[in-house]
């Protein structure tokens, strides 16, 4: 594992969330919080700034990978993910965009090689400006029985729903990078689960 040249990308991962540490233990950070466990699990170098996001950018396996998170508020991650796509001259294939869903359950996981927007804020964002054809690995985080949207994704995992989410974006980082090396069908078969 290294360091390599931007022109030599063959994929970007790119986990969703919002910098601060005010944050960092809420259910809308899922995609960050994969994105980190992914930089540990291959002992990747410590992200670095630039533009709109955060990078890090590690060989493993023969494959060259590029973390980021984006930097940008939620509803524009569109605009890092545009900066990933063009600097690194990247097709919507290569690219796996990882985040919280709220329609499945706590803890489920699910990888599809394209679709729309649905509800998550940052992938209204992405969408548009890149297509619909990137692979998405959701990790699920439930709805709320009652009271408001924004407040829900923003609030803090509570203790009984912090063991679940650890597990599950463990697993949400281990089908990343299996996406990677074998493929998003395989990856699939091997990881999706309610």
């Amino acid at each position: 594992m290294g360091l390599f040249f931007k022109s030599s990308v063959d994929i970007a991962i790119i986990g969703l969330g919002n910098i601060g540490e005010q944050y960092a233990q809420t259910r809308h950070n899922m995609g960050f919080v994969t994105v980190d466990k992914i930089a540990q699990s291959l002992s990747a170098p410590p992200f670095k700034a630039r533009k709109q996001g955060l990078e890090s950018k590690v060989t493993h396996n023969g494959k060259k990978i590029l973390l980021v998170k984006p930097t940008t508020f939620m509803n524009e991650s569109g605009n890092c993910v545009r900066e990933v796509m063009d600097f690194y001259k990247l097709t919507p294939e290569r690219m796996v965009v990882i985040y919280d869903d709220i329609d499945l359950g706590v803890g489920g996981l699910r990888l599809r090689p394209s679709g729309g927007a649905g509800t998550h804020n940052g992938m209204r964002s992405i969408v548009p400006v890149i297509g619909e054809g990137f692979i998405r690995v959701r990790v699920g985080i439930g709805k709320p029985q009652y009271g408001d949207l924004g407040d829900y994704v923003l609030a803090r995992i509570p203790k009984d729903e912090q063991k679940t989410l650890s597990e599950a974006t463990d697993a949400a980082a281990d089908a990343a990078i299996a996406v990677v090396q074998d493929g998003i069908e395989r990856a699939m078969q091997s990881y999706n689960r309610r």
